[in-house]
């Protein structure tokens, strides 16, 4: 009998697969925890193509959770962060300054998101084709900027 863990049979490319079906609250908290393999991929920043937190954890990720995996989140084209109310705008603009292939941004509902954030956004190399802020609170100024980057 075999005495290796089934997933060591699953070819890499198609636990990422798998991976992309999953939230990201699931793989950290328990895919990471399956064995050493799969902890491995779930730090590799190729991984990490889409983020979003779900709604059952949005009151619990916070700002420290997002410093921390920023560093695997480098790579992520689609991140939706929407009513993650402990998120503040100091996390927010070290996650932005390191997610260089960032198109999707959805920060609807975070209520400590505000200006610094979207200063960031308007004056980063940023190429978002979405951005949702809905029901957060910044000024004039900073919507004419991001107007003025609208194609």
């Amino acid at each position: 009998m075999n005495s290796q863990p089934r997933s060591s049979t699953l070819t890499k490319s198609l636990l990422i697969r798998v991976f992309t079906l999953c939230d990201a609250t699931d793989l950290l908290g328990v895919a990471a925890c399956v064995c050493k393999t799969w902890n491995k991929l779930l730090m590799l920043p190729s991984t990490w193509v889409q983020v979003a937190i779900p709604a059952s954890h949005t009151r619990r990720f916070t700002s420290v959770h997002l410093a921390f995996h920023t560093r695997t989140w480098v790579e992520v084209y689609k991140a939706s962060f929407a009513k993650c109310s402990m998120l503040s705008d100091e996390a927010m603009v070290y996650f932005l300054n390191r997610a260089k292939r960032l198109h999707y941004l959805d920060l609807s509902s975070c209520s400590r998101i505000g200006n610094e954030t979207i200063r960031c956004i308007t004056r980063g190399q940023m190429h978002l084709d979405h951005l949702n802020i809905s029901e957060l609170e910044i000024t004039d100024a900073h919507l004419e900027a991001i107007a003025a980057r609208c194609p």
